[in-house]
């Protein structure tokens, strides 16, 4: 018997970067325990790239990449980036932009959550103005065939905003906290932190210094 193949969702998911007394930061949130995919772990804010995100995947904007990594595919970048920034608002309450020119301010949150076109309908308003040309591309993984959920996945990486806190949403992630990258390893390493791979992996590349200058210089 042929066991049908997924074929794998599109999904984006974005690091943020701070500087700390103690060197760089970024931010991790951690999984529903009781989820049916990646129950617990720590991972990036993220999700599947919504119908919302090609629509408004004109406002695309300048490319930058990172030097030492894979280029980023060029189909539906825009909206794979746009897909970062709503997915890291959503569940972290941090927007990689501006709201009418000045810093973002707590409430607008609770308004994106609650109605499902008032994303797209403060963009169109010039309310919200993402940044995606911020995203640096990082580079893309897969879920291999034969899992019950898969996703094609672009991992990017932008420096922290300024002036905003992070708040989970509890109906998606139960925890956040900033953490070093190198930090973050070793607590994997301790049995502390449950990590996926393509998380271990971004997390090595950047606990490259020149990397880190790169995003944070931007």
């Amino acid at each position: 018997m042929n066991v049908p193949v997924l074929v794998p969702r599109p999904a984006a998911t974005l690091m943020l970067l701070r500087e700390a007394s103690d060197g760089v930061e970024v931010l991790m949130v951690r999984r529903e325990p009781k989820a049916s995919f990646a129950a617990g772990a720590w991972v990036y804010p993220g999700g599947v790239v919504e119908a919302v995100d090609h629509a408004l995947s004109n406002l695309g904007g300048e490319q930058r990449l990172l030097r030492q990594v894979e280029p980023e595919p060029e189909e539906d970048r825009g909206a794979y980036r746009l897909a970062a920034i709503r997915e890291c608002f959503e569940e972290a309450g941090l927007l990689v932009g501006q709201l009418n020119g000045t810093p973002l301010v707590p409430d607008w949150r609770d308004r994106v959550l609650t109605d499902a076109e008032a994303w797209e309908r403060l963009i169109h308003d010039q309310e919200f103005m993402p940044e995606p040309h911020r995203l640096h591309y990082l580079f893309r993984r897969i879920t291999p065939p034969g899992l019950p959920r898969r996703f094609d996945t672009r991992f990017y990486v932008a420096a922290a905003p300024r002036a905003q806190e992070a708040a989970v949403c509890e109906a998606e992630v139960v925890d956040c906290r900033w953490v070093n990258p190198v930090e973050a390893l070793e607590l994997e390493a301790q049995g502390e932190m449950l990590l996926l791979s393509p998380t271990r992996a971004s997390l090595q590349l950047m606990a490259d210094p020149e990397l880190q200058d790169q995003v944070l210089t931007d």
